[in-house]
């Protein structure tokens, strides 16, 4: 009879940034105006995920993903948020598209191709999450 293994679920806090071992499943926790981001390796199935407040906290995760799961060839990177704020103001909205700005920029400057990457914001929901199992590389985004 074979053993049924359930993967580990991993929801992280704000603020941080982890590397999780296949197999389990990552959620980056609820996402306001907080940007949620995974890197994937697609060979080894590992992944780093972070929750973070500001976008320029981006700089962790990637470069423990280069460290840690190399190389960055083999990442598919998943980054997601929502708004939070619902009608926001010229400060709140200015605050928010310079943190994704941010990321981006983290993203190009290590390397990464248009096609590692997959991001997707939904400022229609106040709420969102982004999560990956590690198993089989599929990720799903929850809004809300």
């Amino acid at each position: 009879m074979d053993d049924i293994y359930e993967p580990e679920m991993v929801e992280l806090d704000m603020y941080e940034t982890r590397l999780v071992e296949n197999p389990a499943m990552v959620d980056t926790g609820t996402l306001g105006p907080c940007v949620g981001m995974i890197i994937y390796n697609v060979r080894t199935q590992a992944a780093v995920a972070t929750h973070m407040v500001e976008g320029w906290e981006v700089d962790e995760a990637v470069e423990l993903a280069a460290r840690e799961m190399p190389p960055t060839l083999d990442h598919e990177v998943y980054v997601g948020g929502a708004s939070m704020f619902g009608r926001m103001d010229e400060f709140e909205k200015e605050f928010l598209e310079g943190s994704r700005r941010a990321v981006l920029e983290v993203l190009n400057k290590a390397g990464y191709k248009p096609e590692q990457l997959f991001i997707k914001f939904n400022d229609d929901h106040e709420c969102a999450s982004l999560q990956i199992n590690t198993v089989d590389g599929e990720v799903s985004r929850s809004e809300w």
